[in-house]
This record gives structure tokens, C-alpha cells and sequence, in this order.
């Protein structure tokens, strides 16, 4: 029996799934545009991904007439998507996909759109699934900017599903093969694959800053000093808080240029530096005390000078003893 019990077994194997692919919860839909990018443009992106996402998610089946009554007593009729509870679009700080890892850097050009769906319970029989391949089939891209959409990870981060790791010793080379596998992936439209991308970015805008240190040492300036300036002047720094009376919360000062000044070269380059005199320590604009104390001066000459100057002074005394 036990025999016939493991024959079975092999000639039916039962259809076990250890990591079953779970119904999302909630569905992101993450851009990024280029670095450097400026916020402003970057929530004009978003908005215009957003438009897109509710063209394709309020649709039928989703969508069911509610009654809405209004603050003067009437009542109207609207449409609204059952199987969704909310559209949140974020642009900034926060948008980095939580798959790659927890990232505090500050992400100007990046944003984020979280669907959230109903219970399952309340889904009446359709899959968010359903949802999610119609965003990654439909939704439509910008030129240079990167549009992907993911669903919630039920477990830890494990990164991309799909990794190809090129070695080599020059960089140059990497990149060219690199960039020739992607178009070869392209090329074969794999179903399930978007997004493919090199993790190095060569895009990254940049302007370096060169410091004359031989000036700077004759001024006792260093090149913190200036990064710090120019730092302070591009991005701001918090110099204090202030609190509204009848607010718990505080509220942080930041001073920098305005955009303007921060965003003209020749106006960062013309910059004035305030800076601590390394050698006096002596803050910028202060008063520098002298004290004035007395000094002994000592005149040396050779044995013959001081001979002639001997003779001349008696020579004086004995004519104005003569004179008396």
C-alpha cells in the first residue's frame, strides 16, 4: 500500500507553490526623470502620469453610480472606483522604490503614485492583478524619463527579479556591452520584463569647481570654507526653528539664495566668503585689540665706531665747559 502510496505520488504530483505570488494590496507607479531635474518639472511629469493612471483604472467593471448628497440638501449622482480607495502622488523625498532598500537621499527628480485597493473581501470576485498588467501594459512613458509600475512586496527586499552582472577591468568597455545586451533584451519584447536599466548613470550633470589654494592659503581661507558657502547657498541650512503661538510644532529656517541668485552661475561665482582667520582665530568683522608695551633696542657696532663716539662726546663736554 505505502508502495502504491508513493507511485502515485510520482505519476501525480500534488501542484505545491512555496512562494505563491501574492494579490496586491496597493500598486506604485514610480517615475524618474533625469538627475538634475528640476521638482517643479518634476510634478508637472506626475501630474501628467497621473491623468494617464485614472484613464485606465476608471473604467467598467470598476466603476458603480453612488448617490452624493451635497451641503444644500440635494442629492447628485457620481461615478466612482469601488475596487480603489485612494490615488496618493508624491514628488520628492519618499518616492525611492522600498524594493532596492531604505534611501535617504533627497530626490528631486523622482515621484511616486500609490494606488490602494479595497479588502479582499470587498473585491467582488476580480483580482488586482488584472490592474497591475494593465498599468505596466498601457501606461505610456516620456522621453528620458522612467516609468515603471510594481505592486507591494511581501517580504524583504530582494532587489530585481532579473540581474546580469557585467565584469571587467575598464569602465568604457563595461558600459558599451552593457548597453548592447539592453538593446538586445529590448530587441525581444520577453513578456513580464520592463524596465531595464544600467545601474550607472552617465547622465549625471556636473560642473566642477576648481579652488586657486595658493590664494586661498594667503588669505587663510579653506576649501571647506568655500563648499561650504556654495553648499549653504545651493541647498540652504537650517539656522534655527521658530513655533507658531498655539502650534506644537516646530518650524525649521532654512537660508539660501534666492532662485534667481541659485540658479545663476556668475552669481555663485561672485559669491563673497565669510570665514574664521585660521592663524588669529579671529571671527570675520571683529575688532583686533593691540597691546602696546615697551621695547628695548639694542645697537651693536665694532670697538672702533664707539671709540670716534666716545672722543666726539668728551670733545662736546670740555667745548661747553669752556663756554661756562
Amino acid at each position: 500500500m505505502l508502495f502504491f502510496a508513493f507511485v502515485l505520488l510520482g505519476v501525480f504530483p500534488p501542484k505545491v507553490e512555496f512562494f505563491p505570488i501574492n494579490e496586491p494590496k496597493y500598486v506604485n507607479v514610480f517615475i524618474e526623470a533625469p538627475i538634475g531635474t528640476d521638482i517643479e518639472k518634476t510634478d508637472k511629469i506626475t501630474r501628467l502620469v497621473e491623468k494617464q493612471v485614472n484613464a485606465i483604472v476608471n473604467v467598467p467593471p470598476y466603476m458603480e453610480e453612488v448617490e452624493v448628497k451635497r451641503a444644500n440638501g440635494t442629492v447628485e449622482n457620481k461615478q466612482r472606483n469601488w475596487l480603489i480607495n485612494s490615488v496618493i502622488s508624491q514628488v520628492g523625498n519618499g518616492t525611492s522604490d522600498p524594493a532596492q532598500g531604505v534611501s535617504f537621499a533627497n530626490t528631486p527628480n523622482k515621484g511616486r503614485i500609490q494606488l490602494s485597493f479595497v479588502k479582499y473581501a470587498e473585491r467582488k470576485g476580480l483580482t488586482t492583478t488584472e490592474i497591475l498588467l494593465k498599468l505596466q501594459r498601457d501606461l505610456a512613458g516620456y522621453p528620458g524619463v522612467i516609468v515603471s509600475v510594481d505592486k507591494d512586496a511581501a517580504g524583504p527586499p530582494t532587489g530585481k527579479p532579473i540581474n546580469l552582472e557585467i565584469t571587467g577591468d575598464e569602465i568604457e568597455p563595461l558600459l558599451a556591452e552593457a548597453d548592447r545586451l539592453k538593446l538586445f533584451m529590448e530587441s525581444k519584447n520577453v513578456p513580464g520584463v520592463e524596465a531595464l536599466r544600467v545601474d550607472i548613470d552617465r547622465q549625471k550633470p556636473e560642473m566642477p569647481i576648481v579652488i586657486d589654494r595658493a590664494k586661498a592659503g594667503r588669505l587663510n581661507v579653506s576649501t571647506y570654507a568655500v563648499a561650504d558657502a556654495i553648499r549653504t547657498a545651493l541647498f540652504g541650512k537650517e539656522v534655527s526653528t521658530f513655533r507658531v503661538e498655539g502650534d506644537d510644532d516646530d518650524y525649521k529656517i532654512q537660508v539660501r539664495l534666492k532662485d534667481d541668485q541659485r540658479y545663476d552661475v556668475g552669481t555663485i561665482m561672485d559669491m563673497k566668503i565669510t570665514f574664521r582667520d585660521m592663524l588669529t582665530a579671529d571671527p570675520p568683522g571683529s575688532h583686533q585689540r593691540r597691546r602696546h608695551r615697551r621695547t628695548r633696542h639694542y645697537v651693536q657696532c665694532d670697538q672702533t665706531h664707539r671709540s670716534e663716539t666716545r672722543g666726539n662726546r668728551e670733545q662736546q663736554r670740555d667745548r661747553w665747559l669752556q663756554q661756562q
